[in-house]
């Protein structure tokens, strides 16, 4: 039950932004299950059924597609794609 409030607190703090359709080269790190932040901003990427463990991984963020794309060698020396389900900036 906590972590259940927990993370519609969390939630709160994080608000849906548009983007425009285009390609991004960024680095990721991790957060949580299906969640990771763009480094260097105050940008997140809800994913799904992404399970890649990064940590400053190179990847790219195709907003058209709105897939999540890891550049080897962070992927295990292959590329793995993500869908992205939502794009969230922080609020505070």
């Amino acid at each position: 039950m906590r972590r259940i409030l927990a993370s519609c607190i969390s939630a709160a703090l994080f608000i849906a932004v548009p983007a425009a359709a285009e390609t991004y080269a960024v680095t990721v790190t991790r957060k949580d299950a299906n969640f990771y932040s763009v480094d260097g901003t105050q940008l997140y990427l809800k994913t799904k059924f992404c399970y890649e463990y990064s940590y400053g991984a190179k990847a790219v963020v195709d907003t058209d597609m709105m897939q999540l794309t890891f550049v080897p060698p962070y992927s295990g020396g292959i590329t793995t794609s993500c869908q992205i389900e939502m794009i969230l900036s922080k609020t505070r």
